[in-house]
């Protein structure tokens, strides 16, 4: 039988996993900047556990890299990474028109996929990057 604290153990790492995830694509942790993991635990008011399972996952997800004898850093975005996100944008939003055109979608859900085709992150307002992730 697992130990009880297990769940919880998880939990925390969920928490830790989402909140670091959320601040490297917010930018609040930079591209390339670097940290480490007892900072980032007590930033985030958890163990190093959790931390280090949650980094662990951004690992596998390329979105952390380990620093030898300095901790972690963001992992930084190049001008390939840029150029695939676009083109996969790209891709999305045509194959979305097409479904939509076949399903004979009603006028306002076309509307709906319109209004979300022209949702963009304008680098200049940080806090457009919410409205372009949800």
């Amino acid at each position: 039988m697992a130990p009880v604290y297990s769940s919880t153990r998880a939990t925390l790492t969920d928490q830790a996993y989402q909140e670091i995830k959320r601040r490297i694509i917010c930018l609040e942790i930079a591209p390339g900047a670097a940290f480490t993991e007892p900072r980032l635990a007590s930033s985030l008011g958890l163990s190093k556990t959790p931390v280090r399972e949650a980094l662990a996952r951004l690992q596998q997800e390329r979105l952390v890299e380990v620093s030898p004898r300095t901790g972690y850093r963001a992992t930084p975005i190049t001008l390939k990474d840029a150029r695939e996100l676009l083109d996969l944008r790209d891709l999305l939003e045509s194959e979305a028109i097409k479904l939509a055109t076949m399903k004979q979608v009603d006028g306002e859900m076309l509307g709906t996929l319109n209004d979300l085709c022209h949702v963009n992150y304008d680098a200049a307002e940080p806090s457009s990057i919410a409205t372009f992730l949800n």
